[in-house]
């Protein structure tokens, strides 16, 4: 008897760039991709979860947790119409802080437990992302199935080129500044958190206000 097909579930919130991932890590191997029940057999499923109160109580045995960079992430949650306000903003944040707590704690290995990956590895080092997720579905790495990730992920960055973190009212103070709602003030003061600097340093998360378009 054929040994069951590992779960192969992918759970982030919207903006996290898990849809990136899914069709990276899929592209290696021909898999589908889908969310909800509707994927094919033996394909890559995206569970999305609320950004403002993200909860892990429903999530499949054998799931990976996608996180991303904050500041980009809180952009991308405001350029698909999530965050409109401050308010917005400063739930979404608290959000994310839940999220990325648990993410922390999170063991790297094949099992049934929740495993964390990282978005942002795979414009760093692809194959530490892919490997072990690849794996974790049961799935032998081979320089092939890299090579066709690493060509997804490079149409889609080629897509991506023109879109860019942008930041408004030039006027006010540095600290006031606003990303579609959220302040520089209020993502620096997150990025500051030792636990999230660790997380800036490893993943190279930028910390500087004109690395994401602000001029002092």
């Amino acid at each position: 008897m054929d040994a069951p097909t590992p779960s192969r579930v992918l759970v982030a919130t919207p903006g996290s760039g898990v849809a990136i991932v899914a069709h990276a890590a899929a592209s290696g191997f021909g898999l589908a991709v889908g969310a909800g029940e509707g994927v094919a057999s033996g394909g890559v499923r995206v569970v999305v979860l609320d950004p403002f109160e993200p909860s892990l109580g429903s999530v499949p045995p054998g799931a990976t947790l996608v996180l991303r960079n904050p500041v980009v992430w809180v952009t991308a949650l405001a350029r698909r119409g999530w965050v409109r306000d401050a308010e917005d903003a400063a739930r979404a944040l608290q959000g994310w802080r839940t999220l990325a707590r648990l993410w922390v704690a999170l063991p790297v290995g094949v099992g049934d437990g929740l495993s964390p990956a990282c978005f942002d590895e795979l414009r760093l080092e692809p194959i530490r992302l892919l490997e072990p997720l690849w794996r974790r579905w049961g799935l032998e790495p081979s320089p092939l199935a890299l090579d066709r990730a690493i060509r997804y992920r490079e149409r889609w960055y080629h897509r991506d080129l023109s879109r860019r973190t942008r930041w408004v009212r030039r006027d006010r103070p540095l600290s006031e500044r606003r990303l579609r709602g959220a302040s520089w003030g209020a993502v620096h003061e997150l990025l500051e958190e030792d636990w999230v600097a660790a997380l800036a340093a490893r993943y190279e998360w930028p910390t500087e206000p004109r690395r994401y378009g602000v001029r002092g």
